[in-house]
């Protein structure tokens, strides 16, 4: 039977602050993993002559940089994105406001491609998540998620949009060893009216600690920073406004352990 419950999750500060700018790594903050063991894009080439993985930057126990990524590339290569160790991403922290500048593709590209902004509440929480248009015109209210937390702060609900038009409502579901069982999202065009509805599952989970729990800042490693554990199936299904399905999506993985049973994300 799968239940809603509370999980702590990663938008907790760990450790002393001296002031108030966020913290958001533990003791033994994780500074590298192999790009694939992580929700990026499945169609993406695997470089034959680099390490294919991402690398982490900390400063006063912050993750100020990420270094490669993937790219688009022609779809004609049979792939639509490609690992790059030229990607770069900078974190820029200020009271309960991190901005994340993404997709710099250095020396040739300085100027990022992306921007996000996270909104921390008092309790250094994440309350929400914004992307940042180049101009204020295009911002909407699609552009930014909202967390919503219960009375003892954990994390129950995100949404995006507004009730009064298109809009987005997810819902988590753990198992009792409160790991990520699923989790429900559906849009609406309106009011109760739902266009599509996408399920994702997690199984297979291993019974390491996770060391992924303090990464909920970037998208394709927030899925992994959620349970306590680490799942090695992931499987989406999208179903229309009928209940059929249009869209699936399975991935499996094989992350090996080291002799003390921890999990080694940076292998492949």
């Amino acid at each position: 039977m799968k239940i809603i419950i509370p999980l702590l999750l990663a938008f907790v500060v760990f450790g002393c602050q001296n002031d108030s700018k966020p913290t958001t790594v533990d003791e033994s903050p994780i500074t590298s993993y192999y790009f694939a063991n992580m929700h990026y894009p499945q169609s993406t080439m695997i470089s034959s002559t680099e390490s294919n993985k991402v690398t982490l930057e900390y400063s006063d126990g912050n993750v100020i940089k990420r270094l490669a990524g993937v790219r688009a590339i022609d779809p004609a290569t049979g792939f639509s994105y490609a690992y790059s160790s030229e990607i770069s991403d900078d974190l820029i922290y200020s009271d309960h406001t991190i901005l994340i500048e993404e997709g710099r593709i250095l020396p040739f590209y300085p100027d990022p491609t992306s921007r996000t902004k996270i909104l921390l509440d008092n309790n250094n929480r994440m309350s929400q998540r914004i992307n940042i248009k180049d101009l204020p015109i295009y911002q909407t209210s699609l552009d930014t998620v909202k967390y919503t937390y219960n009375i003892v702060g954990l994390l129950i609900e995100s949404k995006k949009g507004k009730q009064t038009s298109e809009h987005e409502i997810a819902q988590y579901y753990y198992n009792p060893s409160k790991n990520l069982d699923s989790i429900v999202t559906k849009n609406y065009l309106s009011g109760t009216v739902v266009f599509y509805k996408i399920k994702e599952t997690f199984d297979a989970y291993d019974a390491a600690v996770n060391p992924l729990k303090n990464l909920f800042l970037f998208k394709e490693t927030f899925l992994r920073s959620l349970s306590k554990n680490n799942y090695m199936h992931y499987e989406k299904n999208k179903y229309d406004f009928d209940n059929n399905l249009v869209d699936h999506e399975e991935r499996n993985w094989s992350i090996p352990h080291d002799a003390n049973g921890e999990i080694l994300f940076d292998a492949n």
